[in-house]
């Protein structure tokens, strides 16, 4: 996940995290007035699940022992109301932490042939002389590869977040804050499909600069446009549904 992602992600999280300690108890409750036996569990979690990850080398168990311990910490040391107040701030903290190997790749690559098949279907569906060779599409004289960077899956995480906060921040049931969160993804991959049709056919219009540098860079946007427009969308209509 690039820098300027995390940064993303990390002012998501402190928004939260200031939201919810607004609403924290002014005076943390009496060492000792109750066993703080959520905290104790999270504690022991999280350090057994760092420990773990460091024998095995496992960078996402490792980090999400992190969380919870730091989880559990704030919940031993201030008390259960503090500690109920983060639970939705560090939740978000996952967010932050790569996905194990074993599921980026098992998801990047039927992403990845998704955006071919829908850029390649809508592109000759206009006249754009495209044909699809696996997740490479080819145009004249150009082959352009819908590399692992194009599965858009790093974007999706970001989005995922982003959804997650614009659920718990929206009115309503929680089904439909559920059902606003799920959209996130057909959303995303929708996305996707559109920055990768918009880059084969500016490469077709314009020349192989447009899938390269800063170009390149800038359709990312697109993915995002598509989903916050599609995540409004859907806020809208569960508005104005009956309940």
């Amino acid at each position: 996940m690039g820098k300027p992602l995390v940064l993303l992600l990390l002012v998501f999280w402190l928004f939260l995290a200031y939201r919810a300690l607004r609403k924290a108890p002014e005076a943390p409750e009496a060492p000792g007035a109750r066993i703080p036996l959520p905290g104790i569990v999270l504690v022991a979690a999280g350090l057994l699940a760092y420990l773990l990850g460091t024998g095995g080398s496992e960078i996402f168990t490792m980090r999400t022992g992190f969380v919870l311990t730091w989880l559990g910490t704030a919940w031993w040391i201030g008390g259960a109301g503090l500690g109920q107040l983060l639970i939705v701030p560090t939740l978000f903290l996952f967010f932050s932490i790569p996905i194990p190997a074993v599921i980026y790749y098992n998801v990047a690559v039927p992403l990845q042939t998704f955006a071919a098949i829908a850029a390649s279907t809508v592109l000759q569906g206009v006249g754009v002389p495209v044909a699809r060779d696996g997740n490479t599409l080819l145009l004249p004289g150009v082959a352009l590869e819908v590399a692992d960077a194009c599965s858009g899956i790093r974007s999706l995480t970001v989005l995922l977040a982003l959804g997650a906060l614009w659920a718990y921040l929206e009115k309503g049931s929680v089904v439909r804050r559920i059902l606003l969160f799920a959209g996130t993804v057909p959303l995303a991959v929708l996305g996707n499909a559109v920055r990768v049709s918009i880059t084969v056919l500016g490469v077709y219009l314009f020349g192989t600069w447009f899938a390269e540098g800063a170009a390149h860079e800038a359709t990312g946007l697109v993915v995002f446009l598509v989903t916050l427009g599609g995540l409004f969308v859907l806020s809208r209509v569960f508005r104005t549904a009956r309940p």
